[in-house]
């Protein structure tokens, strides 16, 4: 009885024992997750309030999109937005619609605001951003160490956290409807892609002091022809920016191959979700 007696607390002993370890080895991988969860900042758009947002095809967008002198922030971030009669920078929408306006009473004009995924990268119907930035021609790089007006720009995010400094980490970004039936179709103002043809996004980190902070951008292909005629991808593409590094700005100009004697032909138009900063 004795032996059995010892034995038994030596084992509800060791039971706590590793029950304590192994909470603690729990707690501190939780702390450890939650530590990194508080330095990744994400412009989350799944709680924007689209309620009185202004009707559009498939959904709602902001509210604000056609008013002067707003400003669209969203956690740390300030979106740039010009409104007025029209609007150019970012703005907020949950449209479903995907499809070809080019033969449409309304026409693409009236049908500005979808993205091919039908919504945002939280699922179909879900808000996102999308944006009518500048675009140039192909090679038109801004250089390292270049200072920039950032107002001067259509398509760019200020950091507004100004007790801290940040590393860009990601975004999710897909291609919007008009220029991807522009692209596969060609309209009134694009031609169809041929072998040779490209899409992309040039993604430039900017300083506190307004300058280009990488020798180049990082680049994303919305359509990629260069060696061959091939399917144009219309889900949401994670994008990583961590090699643009310190960031006060991110700044967003398209390229495009389709150039004319008026410049590019391509409609200027991208939508975006999950933006990351990682906070030094």
């Amino acid at each position: 009885m004795k032996f059995n007696f010892t034995k038994k607390i030596f084992l509800n002993l060791l039971f706590v024992s590793s029950s304590i370890l192994f909470l603690a080895s729990c707690n501190n991988d939780d702390d450890a997750s939650a530590v990194v969860e508080q330095n990744i900042a994400t412009a989350d758009l799944s709680k924007f309030d689209l309620s009185d947002g202004t009707d559009v095809n498939g959904g709602k967008v902001w509210s604000q999109t056609f008013t002067a002198n707003t400003e669209l922030n969203i956690g740390i971030f300030n979106f740039s937005h010009n409104g007025s009669q029209y609007w150019d920078g970012f703005t907020v929408t949950n449209s479903n619609d995907n499809t070809d306006h080019l033969n449409t009473d309304e026409g693409w004009f009236g049908s500005q605001y979808g993205t091919m995924p039908k919504g945002g990268a939280d699922g179909e119907g879900t808000p996102f951003l999308v944006t009518y930035a500048d675009i140039t021609g192909p090679d038109d790089y801004l250089q390292k160490g270049e200072e920039i007006t950032p107002k001067n720009f259509k398509s760019i995010v200020k950091i507004n956290d100004i007790a801290n400094k940040y590393k860009a980490k990601s975004v999710k970004l897909a291609i919007s409807p008009w220029p991807y039936y522009g692209a596969l179709n060609g309209d009134q103002y694009a031609k169809k892609f041929v072998k040779g043809d490209y899409f992309a996004v040039n993604i430039y980190g900017v300083s506190a002091n307004n300058q280009i902070t990488t020798e180049k951008p990082v680049k994303h292909y919305f359509v990629d022809f260069r060696n061959a005629v091939g399917n144009i991808p219309t889900t949401w593409q994670d994008v990583d920016l961590s090699a643009l590094g310190e960031v006060k700005y991110l700044l967003f100009i398209l390229e495009t191959t389709d150039v004319g004697q008026y410049g590019p032909n391509t409609s200027a138009y991208f939508t975006m979700d999950k933006l990351k900063v990682e906070k030094l």
